[in-house]
């Protein structure tokens, strides 16, 4: 609120006083020093006065109505929210909310329609680009991210997207080894997300059929995220991963070890490294603009996404996994982690951590030992502890970007409250309780969204 002049009513004046004699020059000249910082003083304070006081730092806006079994997603101020089927449309509903304007944007039905309302299957949302990923139990949809208007239909999981217009499908391959069989019985083992048959075994009478099932890698596919069309395949292979960049990549471990970089469109060979890795022990994992090739839990290799040149191998002094954790490379051990430097290779230092590390909001994190819970950021260059985050131990789920944003409950029961650690920010910056009891909470770099007891909110925060 602002605070305006103040103003002192001293009466009204009924006596003259009489008048005295004119200063001397001298006298004259201080009294009008005297007046003229008198009343700068007075502007001064008027002014500061005046400004008006910081505002609240979370505000709660406009939110869509909340119904049980619901899946939202926020991201910048855009909230997107997968209804379930109700007894007037029979088909789950995507809408996309403008959180700044209130107002719903677009609602799409996907799926055919469930006649029989029962338990909701699972279901999610990503984002790839300028699309909407709406992950259901066997299906992806894809949305156009302005006009909801349904661009293709995806019969898998996409687990991937966003390298152009391309999605990424991993699907796990089995190999069937058949035991003793007769000939009277048929059993058939049929893929449930595609429908072929994978596997024919025939028994005696009253015999079950016997055979052994064994994991054979993954089979990667490749889908236009326009069209649903599938772009190619590859057989059974260790590993595939969507690389960062233009033109859209995807890197590929095969079972003998050879290293590939694939056109994401085409599947394509565009580089290859032979003997990257043992086939059979091996893995990768993307890391930035790093391709980490990781043999047994002893050697790792990174090398250049675009290129396949090697950048730098280390041997690690213990069984660990390497993966990329923000600028730097971590590997989990066993009750600790060790930090890589990205460029070089070289060990930066070690965390003590029950838990393993994580780079969420511009931080690193060293992680307790309940799942996903938070105990500091760490330097990432060191090792050291920055922020203790104990006393906020229940992470915001952050959109791409977003600060890191904490919350905790309140010895009330219907309070909670909410602090934000910005980028290169060495202490926490409360913003303020809320009059619920809060969970399933996610975070954009404006926007907070919340499930609470009777509904789901959300608030502006600054």
């Amino acid at each position: 609120m602002s605070v305006g002049p103040v103003v002192i009513e001293l009466g009204v004046r009924t006596h003259e006083p009489p008048a005295e004699p004119a200063p001397s020059r001298p006298a004259l000249a201080r009294h009008l020093r005297t007046a003229v910082t008198a009343l700068v003083v007075v502007l001064v304070l008027a002014v500061g006065g005046s400004a008006p006081p910081p505002g609240p730092a979370l505000v709660e806006v406009a939110a869509p109505p909340t119904v049980v079994m619901q899946h939202e997603l926020l991201v910048g101020d855009r909230l997107y929210v997968v209804h379930p089927p109700t007894g007037r449309s029979f088909r789950r509903t995507v809408t996309a909310y403008d959180l700044t304007l209130g107002a719903a944007l677009w609602t799409t039905p996907i799926g055919v329609e469930i006649r029989a309302i029962g338990p909701e299957g699972e279901a999610s949302l990503s984002i790839a680009g300028d699309r909407v990923l709406v992950h259901t139990e066997d299906r992806t949809f894809v949305l156009d991210s302005a006009s909801g208007r349904l661009r293709a239909s995806v019969p898998h999981h996409v687990t991937g997207g966003g390298a152009g217009n391309v999605g990424l499908v991993r699907e796990t391959a089995w190999s069937f080894a058949p035991g003793a069989s007769g000939s009277d019985a048929t059993v058939r083992v049929v893929s449930g997300a595609t429908g072929e048959i994978l596997h024919v075994t025939a028994a005696r009478p009253g015999e079950a059929p016997r055979f052994t099932v064994e994991v054979d890698g993954v089979s990667v596919r490749a889908f236009d995220l326009d069209t649903g069309a599938e772009l190619w395949a590859t057989g059974p292979v260790t590993a595939g991963e969507l690389l960062p960049g233009e033109p859209p990549s995807v890197a590929v471990l095969t079972h003998d070890g050879v290293l590939e970089v694939r056109d994401a469109r085409t599947g394509a060979v565009r580089h290859s490294r032979a003997g990257a890795v043992d086939g059979s022990t091996g893995w990768l994992r993307v890391a930035g603009d790093l391709v980490l090739a990781q043999t047994g839990s002893s050697e790792v290799t990174a090398y250049a996404a675009g290129t396949l040149e090697t950048v730098w191998r280390a041997t690690l002094p213990g069984r660990g996994a390497a993966y990329g954790c923000g600028a730097v490379v971590c590997v989990a051990m066993v009750g600790r982690s060790l930090l890589i430097d990205a460029g070089s290779g070289r060990l930066l230092g070690e965390v003590v951590a029950s838990g393993h590390l994580d780079s969420r909001g511009g931080h690193l994190l060293r992680l307790g030992p309940r799942e996903g819970e938070l105990d500091h950021t760490v330097d990432p260059y060191s090792g050291r502890p920055l922020v203790d985050l104990s006393d906020w131990p229940d992470p915001v789920i952050p959109g791409d970007g977003s600060p890191l944003v904490l919350t905790r409950p309140d010895r009330l029961p219907d309070r909670a409250w909410f602090a934000a650690v910005e980028p290169g920010a060495t202490r926490i910056q409360v913003l303020g309780p809320v009059p619920h009891r809060v969970s399933q909470c996610q975070s954009s770099g404006t926007h907070l969204a919340c499930r609470t007891g009777n509904g789901l909110r959300v608030w502006t925060y600054r």
